[in-house]
Formats: structure tokens, C-alpha cells, sequence
């Protein structure tokens, strides 16, 4: 409603504080504000702007709107004031307020920066992203979603941490200067965590370790996934390099482990196109590798040297 003064009511005010409400009011936003809600009246300044900004409820994520009793509408407001004002709220019984967007949302921007991340690679299918918007968003009260491209301020191999989107309408309107979010880009994924503190030169079990949410956002390395099954392989004939704290997520560095196919070892090397199509070729790893780590291959018969992933002692992949 954003009405600041009374002068529209047709009721002349007759205390020092008055409000009015419809039965129904349309928010742009998650926050209902009295002051984009109500028509007030004050003959206190002070009073006025108290009330102007005070939030009385938050629609929830899962709703579309919330319906409030004058009761607690007119109990909130008093709170807000000073005790003993002569104070009246003239409102129905019970007031709905309906969200009603006026442009994109926090919640649209977020859903739409993910859905290009993983879309053009730059999210990993396994992992969790939550995006939270920081600045930027209050410009965007005429975009709509489908009128609107999104790109990042500069190409990154991955999208994570602090970064800042270009906003531009694709209506046709040139002249439309483009708008910059910024938002943080937070990872997470299922890996393995050390249930207790594990000491240098221990052989580790995985009895020792269980699965737990773990923030990959600053992590420089990948922590140790996967099945027990695949866990239990991977710690096979290892031994603790450094320090492990309970509650820390598994590292490949924190481990020293035996070599699973020595140099020189013969193997397949399967390239995946992007649709999919594999195509096989015999090789031979010239330098000794551990399952999952990426490793270097000579092709048998053009003896061109390949560079791709273990995924068994026999066995490298190349995505192409």
C-alpha cells in the first residue's frame, strides 16, 4: 500500500495514533511492513517513523501468504510505541496478506544461478550449492525471469565463493543498463568425517570414519566420497601422514598410500565423448597411480602420451 500520511482515510482521526488496514493486501516481499501496509497517522513524528519500518510478520518460504488477527496486529504495534498512547487500529477481524511479487526475487535469482551452474558445468551434479544473494537486488523490480539473461562478471572454471552476475533484459530494450548482483555461492557434499582424533603413522579403518555434510567452498581438495565399499579401498594399506581431528573431513593428502598400478603396467584407456559414445584403446601407465587421481598414459600403438582418471588397477577414462 505504501501510504505514509492518513489523508486518504475518510475517518477523521481522533488519537494520537491511528491505523487502518483493508481485509486483504497485497506484499512485494517475504517482510510484511506496516508502513507498506497500512495507512498511518501520528501526531509524533517519532511515533510515525517507528511505525513506517516496523516488520509485524514474515511470510513463510513455503507459503504464498499469512493471515494475521487485529489482535496481534494491534498488539505489535503497541509494543512498538511508547506506554499509555492513545492508540487505535481499524481493521477487520483477521487481515490476509498475499505475496504478490513486483520483479525477481531472491529466492527466483538463486533457483535461476544454479540451474546455469550445474547446466553449463560449473556445479558438479554432486554437490549441494546454496546461493545467497548480497547486493543488488533491490534494482530489480521490473525484471521478470524469462525476459532476463544471466551471466558471470568473468569466466571461472567453477562457480563458487563471492561473485558477481551481470543482469541484462533480452526484450529487445537496448537501452536497459545492465544490473550487478553479487552473490556467495556455498558448497557442500556427503564425505567421509573422522569420528574421533586420529594420530600420525595410524593405520586407518573405516569404522573410523562416517558420513557427514561437509562445506567444500574454500577446500583447495576434493575430500574423500563415495560408498564404504569404495572407502574401505581407498584406505587400504594407508597410513596416517598427518594429524586427523574428529569431526574433519578425509583428504587424499593427509594419507600415505601404496600405489594401486605400478608404472609401466599395461591397461584400457576408455575415451567418453560428452554424448556419451566410448571408444577403447591398450596402453600403458607411465608413471605408478592410485585409484581416483589422474594419471598419465602412452597409447600402444600411436604412443601418444594421454592424461585421464584410474578408476581401476587396469583401467584409466578420458572425458573428451
Amino acid at each position: 500500500m505504501s501510504l505514509n500520511a492518513f489523508a486518504a482515510s475518510s475517518v477523521i482521526p481522533t488519537k494520537a495514533v491511528e491505523i487502518h488496514m483493508d481485509s486483504e493486501i497485497k506484499v512485494a516481499g517475504e517482510q510484511v511492513v506496516l508502513g507498506d501496509v497500512a495507512t498511518i497517522y501520528a501526531r509524533s513524528l517519532a511515533d510515525f517513523k517507528a511505525l513506517s519500518g516496523l516488520v509485524i510478520s514474515q511470510i513463510p518460504d513455503d507459503k504464498k501468504e499469512v493471515k494475521l488477527p487485529a489482535s496481534y496486529l494491534e498488539a505489535r504495534v503497541r509494543a512498538a510505541l511508547p506506554p499509555g498512547i492513545d492508540f487505535v487500529l481499524r481493521a477487520p477481524k483477521e487481515v490476509v496478506f498475499r505475496l504478490e511479487r513486483l520483479g525477481l526475487g531472491s529466492q527466483d535469482i538463486a533457483a535461476e544461478i544454479s540451474r546455469l551452474g550445474r547446466l553449463n558445468g560449473k556445479i558438479p551434479e554432486n554437490v549441494e550449492v546454496e546461493v545467497l544473494p548480497l547486493s543488488g537486488m533491490e534494482q530489480l523490480a521490473g525484471y521478470k525471469l524469462a525476459s532476463t539473461r544471466i551471466d558471470p562478471a568473468s569466466e571461472m572454471k567453477q562457480w563458487k565463493g563471492d561473485m558477481s552476475f551481470k543482469l541484462t533484459k533480452a526484450d529487445g530494450n537496448g537501452n536497459a543498463p545492465p544490473i550487478w548482483v553479487r552473490a556467495r555461492l556455498r558448497w557442500f557434499q556427503q564425505a567421509w568425517v573422522a569420528s574421533r582424533n586420529l594420530m600420525f603413522t595410524e593405520s586407518p579403518e573405516p569404522a573410523q570414519f562416517s558420513l557427514g555434510k561437509v562445506e567444500t567452498t574454500a577446500m583447495r581438495e576434493d575430500p574423500v566420497t563415495g560408498s564404504a565399499e569404495e572407502l574401505a579401498a581407498f584406505l587400504k594399506s594407508a597410513r596416517i601422514k598427518r594429524q586427523i581431528a574428529a569431526n574433519s573431513p578425509l583428504l587424499p593428502s593427509m594419507l600415505d598410500r601404496k600405489p594401486d598400478a605400478a608404472a609401466g603396467s599395461a591397461l584400457r584407456v576408455v575415451f567418453i565423448s560428452e554424448s556419451g559414445v566410448r571408444v577403447s584403446a591398450d596402453g600403458a601407465l607411465i608413471n605408478a597411480g592410485l585409484i581416483g587421481s589422474d594419471v598419465k598414459a602412452r597409447l600402444r600403438s600411436s604412443k601418444k602420451i594421454i592424461t585421464g582418471k584410474l578408476v581401476s588397477q587396469g583401467l584409466v577414462e578420458v572425458s573428451l
